[in-house]
Parts: C-alpha cells; structure tokens; sequence
C-alpha cells in the first residue's frame, strides 16, 4: 500500500543526500524538497483505488483501515497548493545557501519533527500507533 511509494521517497531523499557531499567538491549545491499533502494532485483519490484491488489481503485490513483514517483526515485539512510547493522550491534553487533540506507544506512538520528530534524506539512507537484503527 504505501511501502513502494516510501521506499522511493527513501532512496531518492539518500541518494540527494549524498550526492551532495560529491557534488560539494564540485561547488554544486542539492538542495531536497519535501512537500506533503497537495489535494490538487489527487494522491488520496488514486491510492483509494489502488488499495481497492489490494482488497483480497485481510491480513492488511487493520492496517488499511490505519492508513485510510489518516488520508480522511487529511482531506478534511486545508492542505497546500502546487504554487505553495513551487515558491518552496523557488527559495531553495534562489537563497544562496547550502542548506540541504526544506519542509514544503505543513501538515508534515510533526512527522518531520518526530524524525529528526526523536530517539529511534519513540519514532517507531509514533508512526505504529498512527496505523493502528481509532475506536
């Protein structure tokens, strides 16, 4: 359901991250965008069908059941817009820094947050708890 899409998210955010440190003695700066929900490009909408053909694995159920709460959620929020993202990427390409990484849109600042500021078994507990089934 979301391992492939996280998986590659993973290995090009890696991959950015150390072509950085190459690119470095070349004095060429990468710079990693990290947007979240966008309503506009109907991620929510083609994942819901996609996870309707998954239908048949029961034993995914809780955790299909984790994850469309969390999707309901976050169309019921005013998430942000392409041109949001694109100002983000705009200041990232233009600040003149080095910095490597930029949060685009809010509703991932807990997630980005609870990575980088937590220890590794209190993320694990935090992003488990977030698919299990509220009831």
């Amino acid at each position: 359901m979301l391992s492939l899409y996280c998986g590659s998210k993973f290995a090009l955010e890696g991959f950015s991250e150390s072509l950085s440190y190459e690119l470095a003695s070349q004095n060429i700066i990468v710079k990693i965008v990290e947007p979240g929900g966008v309503l506009s490009t109907y991620f929510g909408k083609r994942s819901g069908a996609e996870a309707v053909q998954n239908a048949a694995l029961k034993d995914y159920d809780t955790f299909v059941a984790g994850a469309n709460a969390i999707f309901a959620s976050l169309r019921g929020q005013r998430l942000a817009t392409e041109e949001g993202v694109a100002e983000v990427i705009f200041k990232a390409a233009t600040d003149g820094t080095d910095r490597l990484r930029y949060v685009a849109t809010e509703d991932i600042l807990a997630l980005v947050k609870a990575r980088r500021e937590t220890s590794e078994k209190e993320y694990i507990e935090f992003m488990r708890s977030r698919y299990l089934p509220r009831g």
